[in-house]
């Protein structure tokens, strides 16, 4: 009875967490239809034009590799197939692989631990674990990755790695691409074992070789490493097909998505953010994994929960040390930290504990410790379901009422550039261009690892230029150069805003831009000019207003008509009002297109019109004053020389009057 009590303990607490999450929800916005995450949507995009016959595609037409997780993707679509909404589909397939954890954890803190308490316990901390609850209901694949790793390490317990488990693992890799991570590490752990194993039984490669005869030993070479091998085959037939896919149709083995996230910390604030403010926070089992993980190396069984605790936040540290959506990433750790504690825990009280059942106070502390961890475990998974109700408010709120605005007053045939592509797409149905690069790789080049910044905001306008969409929406501080430039003729069309910063959302409003493309088109300057600046950039002309006699303090609008020779370097703009001595009385510098466009960006043939405002001096005096153009290296001052002579274009003389 006891053991049938605390095997079903940790499964019923899972599914009362997942009901108080759902509870919370239904409170909050009146409907379960939702989800906290813009990521999810872009899964159930892919999964709705997969399931309509659509090939595996963001766009329809446009195959891309824009998933990591192609398997969550596949079983969304077979949802979809089946009659079930993609949202009901990801929820249940979530809480499945909740639960799943939750036995799993429970089923190998017993075989590891010897104690059935304990093994509760950490079954119990793992379902109250409101982080992992959160990840689950998330719409996303989090959950279903940490199970069939929990699944792969708990076949772990009694064999070597074999082509079962290396299954195990290509379907985790097909869900997460930390999956390659974990395979690998396993592969060497098992292939070092295998070493130590032959090394101490005396069946050395060198012995084999000394005696060819013997049938036994010639059967164990074999055995060494065709079952490596072997495991290896079938591990890359399982992840070889999307390879393949992202291979054909983006030229790299890898998905968009794993390029597309840059670096967002530092490697020892990664590590210090990851401990301190997630895995310390996850439960009390959790907080002791540091001191556990040498305790379960030395255990052979063990060896795996460890090599994978300790050994992905050390690689993702090094590769992509990013702590986003609740530090999403190591959500999957959550079991195995937990584990690890409880390896602590056991080796802790390992020679005391019929000590300890002797003493009824030494048993009531330990109680009562135990009540404790599962009471701030409640705490925990409770404060985690107000987060989840307010995480799918705010996606509801903004991303997909935005969505929703976009299906109702765009054509069907428009084209959107977006920063967040889930929601808006999937609700309404539009192509996209996808300015991070998820399912529009041909940026990712020009944006791979720029933080927020001047740069990447004029990378991101050369691109809009080039494919010209008719609805932009963003961030704006994602995109402050952008959102703010004239230069982008970005015209406001609809602003979705929360009333506080989002904890997953990235900003507090989402704005969708009509964009006017119409002054890119090819039009003959008013004023012609036949001048070549270096050898790499011409101006064709200019246009003035007005080209009636100035008044001081009015302003002089000057646009320049310049066209790409060949490819050249970064150089700023100088438009000067210049007075009979040829000093500057008025003038405007800056990079062209208000700083938008760098003429680094610009490839041959490009025609460009640049915009200069030049503001008269209130008591500049009355006269004629000559306008000079010209383009100049900012950092060393140097201008371009005129292919005619000189250093500056003349473009002609304007009246000043006052």
């Amino acid at each position: 009875m006891k053991n049938r009590l605390t095997q079903i303990l940790p499964i019923a607490v899972a599914m009362l967490v997942l009901g108080v999450l759902l509870a919370r929800q239904w409170q909050t916005a009146g409907d379960l239809a939702s989800v906290p995450l813009d990521d999810a949507y872009i899964h159930y995009r892919f999964a709705d034009n997969l399931a309509r016959g659509r090939g595996f595609a963001f766009n329809p037409g446009e195959p891309t590799p824009g998933s990591t997780s192609p398997l969550w993707v596949v079983l969304l679509a077979a949802g979809e197939l089946a009659g079930l909404d993609l949202i009901l589909t990801s929820k249940v397939l979530g809480a499945l692989a909740f639960v799943a954890c939750v036995w799993l954890t429970y089923q190998l803190a017993l075989r590891l631990t010897d104690n059935h308490w304990l093994a509760t316990l950490a079954g119990v901390l793992v379902a109250l674990s409101g982080r992992l609850a959160w990840a689950a209901l998330s719409g996303m694949e989090t959950a279903a990755f940490a199970a069939l790793t929990l699944l792969a390490v708990y076949r772990l317990l009694d064999r070597p790695l074999d082509v079962i488990t290396s299954a195990i693992l290509g379907s985790a890799a097909l869900l997460r691409p930390e999956g390659y991570l974990l395979f690998a590490l396993l592969v060497i752990s098992d292939q070092w074992a295998a070493i130590s194993r032959r090394t101490s039984s005396g069946d050395s490669l060198r012995s084999t070789a000394l005696r060819p005869s013997s049938p036994a030993p010639v059967a164990q070479q074999r055995g060494f490493v065709l079952r490596p091998l072997s495991n290896v085959v079938v591990f890359a037939l399982i992840i070889a097909p999307y390879i393949l896919f992202s291979l054909a149709t983006t030229g790299s083995p890898l998905p968009n998505t794993f390029r597309a996230n840059a670096r967002e910390l530092p490697t020892l604030q990664y590590l210090f953010g990851y401990v301190v403010n997630y895995a310390a926070y996850d439960n009390v089992l959790a907080i002791l994994f540091i001191f556990g993980a040498p305790m379960a190396w030395k255990d052979r069984r063990a060896r795996p929960v460890a090599l994978w605790a300790i050994g992905f936040p050390l690689v993702a540290a090094l590769l992509t040390p990013n702590l986003r959506h609740h530090g999403r990433y190591t959500i999957p750790l959550i079991p195995f930290n937990t584990l690890l504690g409880a390896l602590f825990v056991r080796e802790l009280f390992r020679d005391k504990m019929t000590q300890v059942a002797r003493v009824p106070a030494a048993r009531l502390t330990l109680a009562v410790i135990a009540a404790m961890g599962v009471i701030s475990g409640g705490v925990n998974a409770w404060r985690w379901s107000g987060l989840y109700a307010a995480d799918a408010r705010d996606i509801t709120q903004m991303h997909v009422a935005m969505g929703h605005w976009i299906a109702a007053n765009t054509p069907p045939d428009a084209t959107l550039a977006l920063s967040d592509i889930g929601a808006i797409t999937y609700l309404s149905g539009r192509r996209v261009l996808d300015i991070v690069g998820l399912v529009t790789p041909d940026i990712l080049p020009a944006i791979a690892g720029r933080p927020v910044s001047l740069e990447r905001d004029q990378v991101v306008f050369d691109y809009l230029a080039r494919h010209r969409p008719d609805v932009v929406v963003i961030i704006p501080t994602w995109y402050p150069y952008l959102a703010s430039s004239p230069g982008s003729r970005l015209i406001e069309l609809r602003t979705v805003q929360l009333d506080h910063t989002p904890s997953v959302g990235g900003g507090d409003h989402l704005r969708a831009y009509r964009a006017d493309w119409s002054w890119l088109d090819a039009r003959a300057p008013g004023n012609p000019v036949a001048a070549n600046l270096g050898k790499v950039i011409a101006l064709d002309g200019f246009d003035l207003t007005p080209d009636t006699p100035a008044k001081a303090g009015s302003s002089l609008t000057i646009t320049l008509h310049w066209r790409s020779i060949q490819a050249a370097g970064r150089f700023k703009v100088f438009v000067h009002l210049v007075d009979t001595s040829g000093k500057p009385v008025a003038q405007h510098d800056g990079e062209p297109v208000s700083d938008l466009w760098p003429t680094n960006l610009w490839r041959p043939g490009d025609m460009i019109h640049d915009e200069h405002i030049v503001t008269l001096p209130a008591n500049i005096p009355a006269g004629t004053y000559t306008i000079q153009a010209g383009l100049y290296d900012a950092p060393t001052l140097a201008r371009l020389p005129v292919a005619s002579g000189g250093d500056a274009v003349t473009l002609g003389t304007i009246e000043v009057t006052r």
